[in-house]
């Protein structure tokens, strides 16, 4: 395949004359010889939003920064997912749909200088959702390797409904207090393979999605193998839901570091959203300075309509329906989490669907000595807590096999309605 420079077809350095149209000539110009390598060299260029397209390679020489445009009318609006539900959106910086083995890698940077977006946020002046860094619909076979992502407007790099994507070695910085910059939120995907990254977001690191119950389209998101990432700050490390009611399944997490994060792993859904979450298994997992390292609740109070009334926040039984999600078939393993703040797990399941079939071996919590009280989970009811043991309530099928918590507050296991695995 050859390859195409964005010089050659009319972009200049400097990162101040746009050149959005002469890297959309390269890229088309790839395409239609039948695929190929688009060369972004050393330098700063400016652009707006970019379609990619099948059999398209971008590389980032080292020394290249991709700067994305500050104006919003370099980003036409496309249909897009928010939040688990279908919205007019602008077009991420870097965009595909229906596009199939398509790559961004090397050893450039991508700035999407969300500054100005992430204001305009705080003060509810923007009428539409921000674009994200990277946005890929329906792609077949995606490679994002070797790049550094930084400052996105919004979630960093987002697949939704795309399969066999791989997200590798890839450096993604967004400041702590920028808004809903997730780093890889894959939503309704299968096949994807995060590995070998490092992840500080003003969000979430990661976070798995799969759509709202009152999407048009509901699929699945399955077979994601995490390994060997290192993820900072943010509000969680690995994530599941909250818009979940695709169901999320086969996920694997292994050899990765979290230090900072307000929670390890969380899992995060609520009645009214069905789905189901399962066969999640996540090992030799080192955490620091981390508020919980396993948080698991089934009464999630925000995004979206509802999430503090009384049906969903009702601590009794209620009828199952299509709308009763469920959480399963969990095992944490070879855990080790030093400096923890706020509790050492804390799980709240349904007490008409209880998260079922949950298991922690080899799972060791040390408390820090001197931390403020926050709350462990969103849900109403709950109170902030410090340096607190393992709050359990409605668990079936727990296994527990070498768990301990040192230098907290309190007792080591606060339980309610919890029932344990039987002996076989």
């Amino acid at each position: 395949m050859e390859e195409v420079s964005i010089i050659g077809s009319g972009a200049r350095d400097g990162g101040v004359e746009p050149a959005t149209g002469a890297i959309q000539r390269a890229i088309d110009v790839a395409a239609n010889r039948g695929g190929g390598t688009v060369v972004v060299p050393a330098g700063r260029f400016l652009t707006g939003a970019l379609t990619l397209r099948s059999n398209v390679t971008l590389r980032l020489e080292e020394g290249s920064v991709l700067l994305g445009s500050q104006d919003p009318a370099d980003y036409p609006l496309v249909l897009t997912r928010w939040e688990g539900a279908e919205h007019q959106a602008h077009q991420p910086l870097l965009f595909a749909e229906k596009a199939d083995n398509i790559a961004i890698d090397g050893k450039g940077t991508i700035d999407g200088q969300g500054d100005p977006w992430w204001k305009a946020q705080r003060a509810r002046t923007i009428p539409h959702p921000r674009p994200r860094l990277i946005g890929l619909h329906y792609c077949r076979g995606v490679r994002i390797s070797g790049v550094s992502l930084l400052n996105s407007p919004s979630w960093t790099v987002h697949p939704y409904a795309c399969s066999r994507v791989t997200v590798s070695g890839v450096r993604i910085v967004n400041p702590a207090h920028s808004p809903n910059t997730d780093g890889v939120d894959p939503e309704s995907c299968e096949d994807v393979t995060i590995a070998d990254c490092f992840i500080s977001a003003g969000d979430d690191c990661i976070a798995i999605k799969a759509g709202l119950q009152s999407s048009s389209s509901l699929m699945p998101c399955r077979n994601i193998r995490i390994a060997g990432c290192r993820m900072e700050s943010g509000h969680g490390a690995v994530v599941v839901g909250s818009e979940m009611s695709g169901g999320v399944s086969d996920l694997t997490v292994t050899d990765c570091v979290f230090a900072g994060t307000d929670r390890g792993f969380r899992f995060k859904t609520r009645r009214g959203r069905g789905g189901t979450i399962e066969r999640v298994r996540c090992e030799n997992v080192s955490m620091s300075g981390v508020g919980v390292p396993v948080a698991i609740n089934m009464f999630y109070k925000y995004t979206g309509a509802n999430g503090t009334s009384a049906e969903v926040q009702d601590r009794n039984p209620r009828p199952i329906s299509e709308g009763t999600p469920s959480i399963r078939d969990l095992a944490f393993s070879r855990i080790s989490a030093s400096g923890t703040i706020c509790a050492a797990c804390f799980v709240l399941g349904l007490p008409e669907m209880p998260v079922h079939s949950l298991s922690l071996r080899d799972v060791h919590v040390a408390m820090t000595d001197k931390a403020e009280p926050f709350e462990p989970e969103m849900a109403v009811g709950v109170e902030s807590t410090c340096r607190a043991g393992f709050i359990l309530t409605n668990v079936s099928d727990l296994a527990l096999q070498d768990v301990g918590v040192t230098n907290q507050v309190g007792r080591d296991f606060i339980i309610a309605n919890v029932s344990p695995r039987k002996a076989t």
